[in-house]
């Protein structure tokens, strides 16, 4: 029986750590959200799209994914992307939809 109290406790906590996760990170993609990239200049673009790496990368450690989250960012990343080609910035790093 302590054992199953064990895994259940782990359980929660990893839930937890998911819901702060995803409170910060909407909070965060609100912010990113504010302004359209076109009205950015080039090194606030570029400080966003590491936010929007950032997000992805922690966003698909958590299981079960919440794909809803995690196409947002994909979507926000891709504006940015369009954006910072058209400025001739490279991009190196695409990523992807679930």
């Amino acid at each position: 029986m302590a054992c199953c109290q064990k895994r259940r406790k782990e359980q929660v906590k990893q839930l937890m750590k998911r819901r702060l996760f995803e409170i910060e990170g909407f909070s965060t993609l609100k912010l990113l959200k504010k302004n359209p990239p076109r009205l950015l200049h080039d090194k606030l673009i570029l400080d966003y799209h590491r936010k929007t790496h950032m997000l992805y990368k922690n966003a698909i450690k958590h299981k079960p994914l919440n794909r809803v989250f995690i196409n947002q960012i994909v979507e926000l990343h891709d504006e940015f992307v369009k954006e910072m080609l058209t400025r001739d910035i490279e991009h190196k790093n695409p990523i992807q939809r679930i």
